[in-house]
């Protein structure tokens, strides 16, 4: 048994005879403060839940996240002050694996907030997962039900229909994302999927990390954008981001999260913006509560099947949007934004399989689900 486990193993025997605070909700999130976790956090807020209810925030960067989040409990994650706040918590809410995946079943109550419904396969090829419990994994239909289940080995009953917790984010526009960039006619926002995983290449990762474009090629797009007054704001994984540093043009922006507003979450800006291009990105479930036109841009759909795979195929019959594969047709699909759109049907089609409730409501669905009220 490698020490890892003996330290997980000791840490759920802690567990088992720290008494709870029946009071007490515990959040974690990869990355930190972000995505579903923190959506809900914010809704018991907006409900001044928080006034009832003692909250603890994990995080990996303690000393940004004392400062930022006062008004609750901030502890370093793995850390015995961490532990001992897990153990003590009714409530725990998480996006990724926390203390090797076990609670206390019926003295704690957990909540998988993943991170996104699963259009790739969750499990790597020679991946062995282990299976994880909780009382609620979120979902948003019924369509991603048996991935999810297959890849957490997770009884199906778990799976609740709440929606994600951040697409409430979508429908909230103060007007954030304009204010940040002025003056623009249509902001057009680009997210590809990472392609570097722990131990796999999934896929072809590119030069800029946007496919089927290359540095020289920026300039000729930045000037089609700059003909029609619209913005793309290339928005890459952080481990990416650094590839368009030295990047400087009028009508393309790299969006670093360190650019963003600690107040103003990235999903409050994607629902503000006119159109999406992406590739295999989950992204694009959320997208569709926008509906606004998404087109999906990339070159190496086949190397990526035998690398990471997809949790249904054909993938290509769920994109509903124009399918590109050189930098060519992204100009033309630039041109063409101007026009009636072609796939609105489609995307509402989607829409209808993807989602029960296409609404700003699945914080509080989460919330009732785990008896937070």
């Amino acid at each position: 048994m490698s020490i890892e486990n003996i330290i997980l193993n000791m840490a759920f025997l802690l567990n088992r005879i720290v008494p709870k605070k029946q009071n007490q909700v515990f959040f974690y999130s990869t990355p930190d403060y972000s995505d579903n976790t923190r959506a809900i956090y914010e809704e018991m807020k907006r409900k001044n839940l928080d006034k009832k209810y003692s909250i603890v925030w994990a995080v990996k960067d303690y000393k940004k996240y004392k400062k930022l989040l006062s008004e609750v409990i901030v502890v370093k994650h793995r850390t015995l002050n961490n532990l001992w706040h897990f153990c003590r918590s009714k409530y725990i809410f998480r996006t990724h694996s926390l203390w090797g995946n076990k609670y206390v079943k019926g003295k704690q109550k957990m909540c998988i907030a993943w991170h996104g419904m699963p259009l790739k396969k969750l499990v790597l090829p020679n991946e062995v997962i282990e299976p994880v419990d909780g009382d609620v994994l979120i979902s948003t239909s019924p369509f991603f039900d048996g991935e999810l289940i297959n890849a957490m080995g997770i009884p199906k009953e778990v799976c609740k229909h709440t929606g994600l917790p951040r697409n409430d984010e979508l429908f909230k526009n103060n007007g954030e994302l304009r204010k940040m960039f002025p003056g623009f006619d249509k902001i057009i926002i680009w997210m590809p999927t990472f392609r570097k995983t722990t131990g796999y290449t999934n896929g072809i990762e590119s030069e800029l990390g946007i496919p089927c474009v290359t540095i020289e090629q920026l300039n000729i797009l930045n000037n089609v954008l700059k003909k029609f007054n619209y913005l793309l704001i290339l928005k890459l994984h952080p481990w990416s981001a650094e590839k368009l540093n030295n990047i400087i043009l009028s009508n393309i922006k790299n969006l670093r999260d360190k650019d963003l507003n600690f107040d103003i979450s990235l999903y409050r800006l994607l629902g503000q913006t006119d159109a999406l291009i992406t590739d295999y990105s989950s992204v694009y479930v959320d997208y569709l509560l926008v509906n606004n036109p998404i087109c999906f841009v990339y070159d190496d759909i086949e190397e990526y099947r035998k690398t990471r795979g997809f949790a249904y195929e054909p993938i290509e019959e769920y994109m509903p949007g124009a399918q590109l594969h050189s930098f060519n047709e992204i100009i033309i699909w630039i041109n063409s934004l101007s026009k009636p759109d072609p796939y609105i049907e489609k995307r509402e089609k989607l829409k209808t399989l993807f989602f029960i409730n296409p609404d700003e409501k699945s914080s509080d669905r989460v919330l009732h689900e785990m008896g937070i009220k």
